[in-house]
């Protein structure tokens, strides 16, 4: 284990020198935007999903990249995950939060399956407030339709810090059964994946599953979608308008 995080060292210092200003750029440049998840049935605001934008000056206007669940290069979204950490009680300084309303951070699971990247991203949590780290749910990004090797050790990891971890899977997927028994609270949906309506008998089904074995379930980034989450009764979170 120490060779292989030797390694990945190594190769974190030469992505990092090769792009030196990539630190600063993502302080400056990286932006988190709070957007609420509500109750399906009262509207109630149960907590607050984290859409991570990296905003760049352009010639004519600013570009705004969406890198929630973007799929990137290791390395680069370690740093995206790490910064966006670092950035989250700022973030949420105009939010009076209540008591029970939650916050959920994307976070890669390339971030955390590499030990270099685990100990960077563990370093960033443990700069949280306590207050801040009792209601965060960690939402794992898995590109992959079944449960990643080392998700248990992922898991047991990141619940030290956090409330809870929820998964968001690529679709289909398969393994809620085991996902519940590594300690996983639930799962976070991108409404952009069930547009059709065979996506949404898949989903429907997925949620059947998923409420089987105790998960929760929320629906992201639902417009069109409002009446799904209504009829599945899905908390829920808006795109803007």
């Amino acid at each position: 284990v120490d060779d292989l995080i030797r390694v990945v060292q190594l190769a974190h210092q030469a992505f990092v020198k090769r792009e030196k200003n990539l630190a600063k750029d993502l302080d400056r440049e990286l932006q988190l935007d709070p957007r609420p998840i509500v109750r399906p049935d009262t509207l109630s605001v149960i907590g607050y999903e984290i859409q991570v934008i990296r905003v760049r000056p352009g010639a004519n206007r600013q570009r705004r990249d969406p890198l929630t669940f973007a799929a990137l290069p290791a390395p680069y979204g370690a740093e995206i995950d790490c910064a966006a950490i670092l950035k989250l009680a700022s973030a949420l300084r105009t939010l009076s939060l209540e008591r029970d309303q939650a916050i959920l951070l994307p976070v890669r699971f390339e971030t955390l399956s590499h030990p270099l990247y685990l100990d960077n991203l563990m370093a960033a949590l443990q700069m949280l407030q306590n207050d801040l780290r009792s209601r965060l749910i960690c939402c794992l990004v898995i590109e992959r339709a079944s449960l990643p090797p080392r998700l248990d050790t992922v898991a047991k990891a990141l619940q030290r810090f956090c409330k809870t971890v929820f998964i968001h899977p690529r679709q289909p997927f398969h393994g809620l059964d085991e996902a519940k028994s590594l300690g996983i609270g639930g799962l976070a949906l991108s409404a952009a994946d069930f547009a059709s309506d065979a996506d949404l008998q898949a989903l429907e089904a997925l949620v059947a599953k998923a409420r089987e074995v105790d998960l929760f379930v929320m629906l992201l980034g639902a417009s069109s979608e409002l009446d799904t989450a209504q009829k599945l009764n899905l908390a829920y979170s808006r795109l803007k308008d």
